[in-house]
């Protein structure tokens, strides 16, 4: 396992005084603007660096150093990592205590690692029982869709029934050449309702609309979690 670890010293920050060198540098470029001003010379735009030669602020060293482990936990966030220069210790006299929060930094680290993989786990088979149930609903949203299509076949021929055999009956009695034509083609009409209303052309049905099948959740794309 590797725990990546950062040294670094501490250092004070101070007003920084200028220079002699510094502050004929701000004089010249001070005169310099003034003259070309005086000249109208306003095409001259100074930069921002013109108006200061020095930084804010001085860093010096302060010879206290700090040693810190830089190592991230999802679940322990009391334990030591960093060791510093104090009044009565030193860094360098810490190489016992240093190695003591190695030892249980990285063994809080393989912890912390096991119960990530245990969360991402969970997570995933939540995920999956939620895009399972989805997928349920949504496939039986399509089943029940492909239900209205077969009452409405249902309906329709038994309809057709209905007229072609009061038309049968009442022609028996009488002459009517254009009706007796027109039940010739309402027959026709009742034999194709009665297969597409049959096992086979539910099947046909089934098969075209992707339902009572394999292919039952045609369509249906399941999300990263599941929602």
């Amino acid at each position: 396992m590797i725990v990546p670890f950062n040294l670094k010293e501490a250092v004070k920050r101070s007003q920084h005084e200028p220079t002699p060198e510094e502050l004929a540098k701000e004089e010249k470029e001070r005169k310099r603007r003034e003259r070309r001003w005086a000249r109208n010379d306003w095409d001259y735009v100074p930069s921002f660096s013109s108006f200061s030669h020095w930084p804010e602020w001085d860093y010096a060293p302060t010879g206290k150093v700090s040693f810190e482990f830089d190592l991230y936990l999802r679940y322990s966030s009391v334990l030591r990592r960093s060791f510093k220069d104090a009044k009565i210790q030193r860094v360098e006299n810490m190489a016992n205590d240093i190695a003591v929060g190695l030892a249980v930094l990285a063994a809080a680290k393989r912890e912390d690692d096991r119960r990530a993989e245990e969360d991402r786990i969970r997570a995933e088979e939540e995920a999956r029982r939620r895009n399972e149930a989805r997928r349920l609903a949504y496939i039986e949203d399509r089943r029940l869709k492909v239900l209205e299509l077969v009452f409405e076949r249902v309906e329709r021929r038994d309809r057709l029934r209905r007229l072609a055999t009061q038309l049968a009956e009442e022609l028996k009695a009488t002459s009517s050449p254009r009706s007796g034509e027109f039940l010739a083609w309402l027959n026709a009409i009742v034999e194709r309702a009665e297969r597409a209303s049959s096992v086979e052309g539910f099947e046909v049905l089934f098969e075209a609309e992707h339902v009572f099948g394999p292919d039952d959740d045609k369509g249906f794309y399941p999300s990263r979690y599941g929602w």
